[in-house]
């Protein structure tokens, strides 16, 4: 797993050097996105989930950032929803580029439902942390990779994860963002594709 962060960080550290003129990552934004889910559990039937995503970040010190996240889908008479919050620290480790450590409060809530009847209606709460690196390789494009652990064993149980992004920036303000995660949770695998919108300022 360390070799995996060093190789992100080396690759993204590898194209900042093409754009010594790109900005920095920014860490205060709301961003709103559409997201494609696949459920694989240890038992039963895979599960489809389309879902919609609301986040948000705020930079409030030189080298830390606060963030917030909301999420509901829904797919296959199923119903999912998970929402975050979490405190993140920064450093700069090549110019454009920097490596990120955070911990969040997750809770997460599952339900099955066909025929009007409810057959699971479950939810459970634990902690997420997780470290990567952001990179704006160009004045517009950005990069990021990162890895994670979840504990929330009384739903999905606990496991690993990585995700990566890119994000094109039209202007100061607005980006467009497209990311692909995947958990290798203890009883599902779960992998998404995500689309959406970002505000920055």
């Amino acid at each position: 797993m360390k070799k995996l962060v060093l190789a992100i960080a080396a690759a993204l550290v590898g194209t900042s050097t093409f754009s010594a003129q790109a900005a920095e990552p920014n860490y205060t934004y709301v961003q709103a996105s559409y997201n494609w889910a696949g459920i694989s559990p240890e038992v039963g039937s895979d599960i489809d989930l389309n879902a919609w995503n609301l986040s948000g970040s705020l930079e409030f010190a030189e080298h830390f950032y606060g963030f917030v996240g909301y999420q509901d889908g829904t797919g296959d008479d199923w119903n999912s929803s998970m929402w975050n919050l979490g405190l993140g620290y920064k450093i700069n480790i090549a110019e454009n580029t920097d490596w990120f450590f955070q911990g969040k409060y997750i809770d997460e809530s599952l339900k099955y439902k066909t025929g009007g009847i409810t057959y699971l209606n479950d939810s459970d709460s634990g902690f997420g942390f997780g470290t990567g690196v952001r990179s704006m390789v160009t004045e517009q494009i950005e990069l990021q990779g990162a890895i994670n652990y979840t504990m929330v064993n009384g739903l999905y149980g606990d496991g690993f994860g990585v995700g990566v992004s890119g994000i094109y920036h039209i202007n100061d303000t607005w980006g467009l963002n497209l990311g692909y995660a995947y958990d290798w949770r203890q009883d599902f695998n779960i992998s998404a594709i995500d689309f959406g919108a970002r505000a920055s300022f």
